[in-house]
């Protein structure tokens, strides 16, 4: 379970608002709110000017404060043993699986879909076959080559494509498109051909364009629940980590574009136009004949 912060006066207070403030102490209120038979709390604070206050929601929450959702602009101060939650496992499969929704609406030619993959620690081999049900080949640039050459073997026995492990960032030229989830930089040589996907502090020496800041569009069901101040995002990811909740897609609709707000046509219209693919004329290609699936597979994208 986690719980959800709401400050109910987030307003600058008033002369006889500040007065009453220093005989009263904020007011808090914890309720129950449940969504697709999962449970979450949601605790009303009447206010959290003074770090006092903050002490006691951490009192009155115990072991629930280290999963707290905060509001937007809403920091814990230093000193107080509250956590605030932050999407990770969510944004890795949101970054995964747009990828692989623009590539495939792009309509590129299955012979041109070579994706690189930075991942320094060797987290994401578990990507890689959700990765080849709409790419052709993976190029990885890795500071974990152990943990990959297993991998390697098993998605050319599994898919008959080929997972490239390379020792330099030279070894993704040639990529339409590199990911990269993690903070990343290098002083290597590098030319790019098509666009990086991945988190905002990537610095590379080369000028390439850069695809982040992804955010998902929650279903109605779960829009009318969206707590006042919460990211939407942040919301989709607390459901997704820490209730198990996949009902909500995992393709972002909005992103940024060399930091300009893109929608997900708009970048698929970018990287076609790029590479020069037509797009009017054929069908989006889907995932590979063996591997379609009629359940929400992690890699199963909505076309």
């Amino acid at each position: 379970m986690f719980v959800v912060l709401e400050i109910n006066d987030r307003q600058e207070p008033g002369l006889l608002h500040r007065l009453a403030g220093k005989l009263t102490k904020a007011k808090l209120q914890l309720e129950r709110e449940t969504l697709f038979g999962k449970s979450y709390g949601r605790l009303r604070v009447s206010s959290l000017e003074k770090e006092a206050d903050w002490w006691r929601v951490y009192q009155y929450l115990g072991r629930y404060g280290r999963r707290l959702l905060l509001p937007e602009g809403v920091e814990v101060p230093g000193g107080v043993p509250l956590l605030g939650f932050h999407s990770g496992l969510f944004d890795t499969e949101v970054l995964f699986h747009t990828a692989c929704a623009i590539i495939s609406r792009s309509r590129m030619q299955m012979y041109r879909r070579l994706v690189g993959l930075i991942d320094p620690d060797g987290r994401y081999v578990s990507q890689l076959a959700g990765l080849l049900k709409y790419f052709t080949a993976v190029k990885v640039h890795t500071d974990r080559p152990d943990l990959y050459r297993p991998a390697c073997r098993e998605m050319m026995e599994t898919f008959g494509a080929p997972v490239m492990i390379c020792e330099s960032l030279a070894g993704l030229e040639g990529c339409v498109m590199v990911l990269c989830p993690q903070p990343f930089e290098t002083e290597q040589p590098l030319r790019l051909s098509g666009p990086v996907l991945g988190d905002e502090n990537i610095r590379l020496p080369c000028k390439f364009d850069l695809i982040s800041h992804l955010e998902v569009e929650l279903p109605q069901d779960i829009k009318e629940k969206l707590p006042p101040g919460v990211s939407p995002h942040e919301f989709a990811g607390a459901l997704y980590e820490l209730l198990d909740i996949r009902n909500q897609p995992l393709v972002a609709k909005n992103m940024r574009y060399n930091h300009k707000v893109s929608s997900l046509g708009e970048v698929v219209g970018l990287l076609a136009r790029q590479f020069e693919v037509a797009t009017s004329n054929t069908p989006p290609c889907e995932a590979r004949e063996e591997e379609r699936v009629t359940t929400r597979s992690p890699f199963s994208v909505e076309l």
